[in-house]
């Protein structure tokens, strides 16, 4: 999302931020469904293959096309920036989604 606005391409921009509400949609309903639901070996197969399948759906919907986006108007000359930020943000964001799904687990379980 942020990179297709860097590169001044609105549409795309809307698109990637699309896909990433729709990949939060789906972590969010997973993670309440292994929360609030039994435990089954075919629900834990069912997630992997979903989130696979999706990941793969945006590979070849969004991220290949700005591979090629920035291959084609770029080259090597492509303007790169450094991971620290993002893998931080990432790290942080992960810490609290693994915090929240723990206390809604705890809060759920010992309500039952």
């Amino acid at each position: 999302m942020k990179n297709w606005q860097a590169l001044g391409e609105p549409n795309k921009a809307t698109s990637a931020k699309v896909w990433f509400v729709l990949s939060l949609v789906v972590l969010g309903g997973f993670s309440c469904a292994s929360v609030l639901g039994p435990y089954s070996q075919q629900q834990t197969g069912s997630v992997r293959i979903v989130g696979f399948l999706l990941l793969i759906a945006w590979y070849f919907a969004g991220a290949r096309g700005q591979a090629s986006y920035l291959k084609t108007h770029f080259g090597d000359k492509y303007p790169r920036r450094g991971w620290s930020k993002p893998l931080a943000v990432a790290v942080l964001a992960l810490f609290v989604f693994i915090m929240v799904v723990t206390v809604l687990a705890v809060v759920f379980k010992s309500a039952t």
